[in-house]
């Protein structure tokens, strides 16, 4: 089992929610750039698709933090926020990459 870690931007449209929802000065953090990191292969494991697995994860994380229902649905990430896989992710600290040889 190893880490993937993912790049996860806003968009508009949710610093907008946010906003609705009486949540100005978290709203000002807009654009919002997070990394997040999720577990993934290991033995049985039987997730095909990942990125549906971090988008709707994330989606929980969000409705638990900022106490808003959120439709768990790759549709309703796709309109709020934007999902980047990056091409190399580097330990500074153990000063190797974790994706390339």
């Amino acid at each position: 089992m190893y880490k993937a870690y993912y790049l996860i931007t806003w968009r508009e449209g949710f610093a907008d929610l946010l906003r609705s929802r009486g949540l100005e000065e978290v709203a000002e953090q807009y654009p919002n750039r997070t990394v997040v990191a999720i577990s993934q292969g290991g033995f049985g494991e039987g997730v095909v698709d990942y990125s549906e697995q971090v988008k709707l994860k994330f989606l929980e994380y969000i409705s638990s933090i900022y106490s808003i229902q959120l439709p768990l649905s790759e549709e309703t990430f796709d309109n709020l926020f934007e999902l980047e896989e990056p091409d190399d992710f580097v330990d500074l600290d153990e000063r190797e990459s974790l994706y390339t040889a």
